[in-house]
């Protein structure tokens, strides 16, 4: 039987963090400076989910802004789970 999946909170460094291969979201240039604005304005407010090798299972769009904020060396929560995902 699988272990139960669990999941801790961790610091990663942002530029560390493994942007998602086949991302299906899409952000016009509109929605990227929407976005880069409620950034600058809010801060990172959403904790982002990473699997056990930090590729990021949400947050690639904020992850692209927050590079290019020149943010990658801060560190950011993350949440992570104790197995494998299947």
């Amino acid at each position: 039987m699988e272990e139960q999946l669990k999941w801790k909170t961790e610091q990663r460094k942002i530029s560390d963090l493994i942007p998602t291969d086949a991302n299906p979201r899409k952000l016009s240039a509109k929605g990227r400076e929407r976005l880069k604005n409620k950034i600058k304005k809010l801060g990172v407010f959403e904790i982002p989910a990473v699997d056990e090798k930090d590729k990021l299972l949400n947050f690639n769009q904020r992850l692209k802004i927050l590079l290019m904020l020149g943010m990658g060396n801060e560190y950011i929560d993350v949440r992570v789970p104790n197995r494998p995902l299947t």
